[in-house]
């Protein structure tokens, strides 16, 4: 839908009444008033993204799609291919992840491929030195449905992942 604005052009004044002559005529009718200008239609906007897409809950898995040999630790981003697990058109992964160090303040991050900061990533954190600790994280993957993931350089005792479930782009 698009916006209409238009101005209407100014009314024309009323005739002057004619003078009554000998045979008594009438006046002559006034002139009308022009047309005002039509207001200029807006170009409609181009379609956007929709919003939410179908969010599908993967059931109810056995076991963990990754464990801790799957992963690198030194520190550095790292491709993680999610294609066996997701379907195509898939926006998000919704994963658990489970993480055990033997340090204080070790960190895992997931995000989409390509993101260049860790601003915009999922944290997972050790505050404690071997206690595992579970995070329920949401993360958007590529196209080709991968994310990218990085581990401290540091001794982890566990590293589990399952994908939980994911959303289709709506």
């Amino acid at each position: 839908m698009g916006w209409r604005i238009g101005f209407k052009g100014p009314r024309g004044d009323t005739g002057a009444a004619g003078a009554k002559g000998d045979t008594g005529n009438t006046g002559e009718q006034g002139v009308q008033g022009e047309q005002g200008i039509q207001g200029i239609q807006g170009v409609q906007g181009e379609q956007g993204e929709t919003g939410i897409g179908e969010i599908i809950d993967r059931g109810d898995n056995n076991g963990f799609d990754f464990g801790v040999g799957d992963f690198t630790k030194n520190g550095s981003f790292h491709t993680l291919d999610l294609s066996a697990i997701v379907p195509a058109n898939t926006k998000m992964v919704y994963m658990r992840v489970d993480v055990a160090s033997d340090n204080t303040a070790a960190n895992g991050y997931f995000r989409k491929l390509g993101n260049s900061y860790v601003q915009n990533a999922a944290r997972l954190t050790t505050p404690v030195v071997s206690v595992t600790f579970t995070y329920h994280v949401w993360v958007f993957c590529d196209v080709d449905r991968n994310v990218e993931y990085n581990f401290s350089a540091v001794t982890w005792s566990e590293i589990s992942l399952i994908i939980c479930g994911w959303m289709l782009a709506g």
